[in-house]
């Protein structure tokens, strides 16, 4: 997705400043949809949302107008045009007065916008509960059709966590969803237009006045944008929240103790459940059966804050584990859909109890050697704990057809050469060859992966290296996946989900997992931007997703197994 350069320093700019304003803009004619997205990123550096009352910020609204009525030609009347469409009224009247005094051509899509109109509408629902994408095509006379995706994420109180702009019908966009095997958790749904303007008004509202605002790659770039699909939709319906009544609520739980034998343990479960069913309620969906890894890693936080007794901290794990069960049982989610969900949580769960330093990897005395696994130790130790320290490294368990094997190391001649050999330990990232306009954003980008490198212990050296020749790859064959307003954790976190998953490090079962990830990088945002890097580099993608094609990215215990399937063709 196209995004604007910074206007903070158009304030004063001189004359060669708006130069190259009025030559940008005329690189983005001819593509209506990059057109209006950098107009959108444009009145978002000056939308007051976006600029902390604490800091001078860049100029306001009417400075901006003032700049561009100044400088009189056809792609600044395209775009006051589009201003006229994206901005609030009063600014929309005076940009659109401004143009109609121009003489200048006007382009057939630019003219068309504003018989722009919704014609259709769409939610995907996590199924997990986590949050809503609410999808609006939009369609108007020589205008190509798109479609505004809006992410609302509801373990954030409903707030607007990103959008997105893509040259696609509503069907379209569907039909790609269902056959995405990564987002077989997505339900499609028909939606409520009035009641889908109140949720995602309400959600730009709260995003804005949050402490931690939320933004990503494209928001709050595109929320004039939003704003504008927004209008088109019938008047808002005010937000409501069903609710929980006291008759539910002892039902509810009644019949969750009911279905454990819950005496023989000795814990404490009504208290305990009472706190998840408040947490959720209060700062959890609003719906105390809808549990994600995420929303028990959120509990788990909430709980750590609070002062409480033994007993409670006692039963805790094992009534979270059971309450999540036992929710998802009630709403009907299949082992195909929690299977992988509640290995996270299980993880999640039992690092908290049990505690990282020392017990997040547990060695099993085996009393002979016919209990003894085969092939030693390595692998899951039990039920729970793996352990990476024993007789070798083995987290990896690939998976590949006999045709993916040269992919995924680029082709028969490299499968035929690969060693196991591992990779050099803290390969340096050669700075120097980083062009200008890059370097900033790509030092920071590099100091985040270094972060989310050291989160893997056992192997943050080899990893470290990988991270860094993707990052160097990127900079060499995709500059423009570098934009000026990127943010360098997002990227970050691209280029380690990237080789976490091509490596099979990556994972609720794995040496890492998603929110272990999130949290040594500082961001999650990064699978979109991931996408787009695969694209860029012509990755290869295979049954499970990920191929990096590139022995060199790939660690020594990987290319292990790739060998030895190798050599049983």
């Amino acid at each position: 997705m196209h995004t604007s350069r910074p206007v903070s320093a158009l304030g004063s700019a001189p004359d060669s400043e708006v130069s190259s304003l009025r030559q940008h803009y005329f690189q983005l004619l001819g593509d209506p949809l990059a057109f209006i997205a950098e107009a959108s990123a444009l009145l978002a550096v000056v939308d007051p949302r976006s600029i902390p009352s604490q800091e001078p910020g860049p100029p306001d609204l009417d400075a901006l107008l003032d700049l561009i009525i100044a400088d009189a030609c056809v792609e600044t009347t395209a775009l006051l045009r589009v201003v006229a469409q994206l901005a609030p009224a009063p600014y929309a009247a005076r940009a659109a007065e401004a143009a109609a005094q121009r003489d200048d051509p006007v382009l057939p899509w630019v003219a068309a916008l504003n018989a722009a109109q919704v014609t259709g509408s769409a939610t995907m629902r996590d199924v997990f509960g986590d949050g809503i994408t609410y999808v609006f095509e939009v369609q108007a006379p020589q205008l190509p059709v798109m479609s505004m995706l809006v992410y609302v994420d509801r373990r954030r109180g409903g707030a607007v966590g990103d959008a997105f702009i893509v040259g696609q019908s509503l069907e379209a966009v569907h039909r790609e969803i269902a056959h995405d095997p990564d987002l077989t958790d997505v339900v499609w749904s028909s939606v409520d237009q009035a009641a889908a303007r109140g949720l995602v008004e309400a959600g730009i509202e709260l995003s804005a006045s949050l402490e931690t605002p939320m933004e990503t790659e494209s928001w709050p770039a595109l929320r004039a944008l939003t704003d504008w699909v927004l209008r088109m939709l019938p008047p808002a319906q005010a937000p409501q929240q069903p609710a929980l009544t006291a008759a539910d609520r002892h039902r509810l739980i009644s019949e969750f103790v009911a279905s454990e034998e819950w005496a023989v343990t000795g814990l404490d479960v009504r208290d305990v459940t009472e706190m998840l069913i408040d947490f959720s309620i209060n700062y959890g969906t609003g719906d105390p059966l809808e549990w994600s890894p995420r929303g028990v890693d959120d509990f788990l936080g909430w709980w750590s804050e609070h002062t409480l007794t033994d007993d409670l901290d006692d039963a805790m794990p094992e009534v979270v584990l059971m309450w999540v069960q036992f929710a998802w049982e009630r709403k009907e989610l299949g082992r195909r859909l929690t299977g992988d969900a509640l290995a996270e949580v299980e993880d999640l769960v039992y690092a908290f109890a049990f505690g990282p330093e020392e017990d997040d990897y547990e060695e099993v005395d085996y009393e002979d050697d016919e209990d003894e696994p085969e092939g030693g130790t390595a692998g899951w130790a039990n039920e729970f704990w793996f352990d990476p320290y024993d007789l070798g490294f083995r987290a990896p368990r690939i998976e590949l057809d006999r045709d993916e094997l040269a992919v995924a190391v680029g082709g028969d001649d490299a499968l035929a050469a690969l060693t196991d050999e591992p990779l050099p330990a803290d390969e340096k990232f050669d700075l120097s060859k980083v062009p200008e306009p890059m370097y900033d954003l790509v030092t920071k980008i590099l100091d985040h992966i270094d972060r989310g490198s050291d989160a893997y212990e056992v192997i943050d050296t080899e990893i470290c290296t990988a991270q860094r020749r993707l990052l160097a790859r990127a900079v060499r064959e995709a500059p423009e996946w570098f934009a000026p307003t990127s943010k360098a954790p997002a990227a970050a976190h691209a280029i380690c989900w990237l080789i976490g998953r091509g490596n099979d490090l990556l994972g609720p079962d794995r040496l890492l997992t998603a929110s272990a990830l999130e949290k040594a990088v500082g961001s999650g945002s990064g699978r979109q931007r991931a996408a787009r890097l695969q694209e860029l580099l012509r990755m290869p993608t295979g049954r499970g997703g990920i191929l990096l094609g590139d022995p060199r990215l790939l660690v020594r215990e990987v290319r292990t197994q790739l060998i030895e399937l190798r050599d049983l063709r």
